[in-house]
């Protein structure tokens, strides 16, 4: 019975006649905000507290590059990748000190702010073209 109640309250609200309450539900004006998903505070993951080590690390090495001449040699430990190390230099590199010469050779990543021997060729700078 009370299903046919519902039912026919329903049908009667599509044909544009009023709706009656439902006593298991409730209708009200919302707000935009109640929307809006809650900030959550979550704690960094081991592989996010690594990266961000590494970061500062290579951070504090590029300080050290104070002339041309001045070399720093980041040897890696046999855990470390060299691909995902050479990605990790590259993002420091862009975000603090850009400019700066990198060459890998073999688990030793090279840095120096004036040009580093034993490279390819490289890119031509623009004005030299």
């Amino acid at each position: 019975m009370l299903n046919e109640q519902v039912a026919g309250a329903m049908m009667r609200g599509v044909s544009g006649e009023s709706i009656h309450e439902v006593s298991s539900m409730r209708i009200r004006a919302a707000k935009r905000e109640e929307l809006t998903p809650k900030a959550r505070e979550r704690a960094m993951s081991p592989r996010q507290l690594a990266a961000m080590q590494r970061e500062d690390e290579i951070r504090k090495a590029l300080a050290r590059l104070k002339s041309d001449d001045d070399i720093i040699a980041i040897e890696l430990d046999p855990t470390d990748k060299i691909p995902t190390m050479r990605q990790a230099v590259k993002r420091a590199i862009a975000n603090h000190k850009p400019g700066t010469n990198m060459a890998i050779r073999g688990t030793t990543i090279y840095l120096s702010t004036g040009k580093l021997p034993g490279g390819r060729g490289g890119r031509r700078p623009k004005n030299a073209a």
